[in-house]
């Protein structure tokens, strides 16, 4: 809320706006757009802040066009951007920036805590929710492109299971 957008500002960093809700909405997610191509969203560190944040992440693949993304920065479980802010120098808080998600790699690892993929029918489950969420994407070219590279993480997070599989 507040207290995080004045604690950005105090560490100099002044392009930043609270959403004031649970995720960020269609509208401040248009707008923020207009400002910025490519938004960073830093929610709490709990649950209902990781909630908020894969909501808002599906909500902008769906209006994703080319050129406009989000990306996400995650903090610790047990703070708000303005503990988590106030508990670093600017220093680190800048190094911190500088190494957000992309959309696709936030949306794939949040997934990936979320679904189980250790029988064929889990690894369907897990496929099938990639599918469901790439149909959601209504510019032909980002959804191809956002299909694939779901599919290719996909494989290649299965074939690194069964690799660890093969070395027990």
């Amino acid at each position: 809320g507040y207290m995080d957008v004045i604690s950005l500002s105090d560490k100099g960093i002044k392009s930043v706006v609270a959403p004031l809700g649970t995720a960020v909405t269609y509208d401040q997610l248009m707008l923020a757009w207009k400002v910025c191509k490519s938004p960073t969203i830093m929610f709490d560190g709990d649950i209902a802040g990781q909630k908020a944040s894969i909501k808002s992440a599906l909500l902008a693949l769906k209006y994703l066009k080319p050129n406009f993304t989000l990306k996400f920065l995650e903090i610790d479980k047990n703070h708000d951007p303005d503990s988590f802010v106030n508990s670093l120098n600017k220093n680190e808080f800048i190094n911190f920036l500088k190494k957000p998600k992309d959309l696709s790699n936030f949306i794939f690892d949040n997934a990936k805590k979320s679904f189980y993929h250790e029988t064929p029918d889990q690894k369907i489950v897990f496929d099938k929710y990639f599918d469901d969420i790439t149909d959601l994407i209504e510019d032909k070219k980002v959804k191809y492109f956002y299909k694939r590279d779901f599919k290719d993480k996909l494989y290649s997070f299965f074939r690194t299971d069964r690799k660890k599989e093969n070395i027990l």
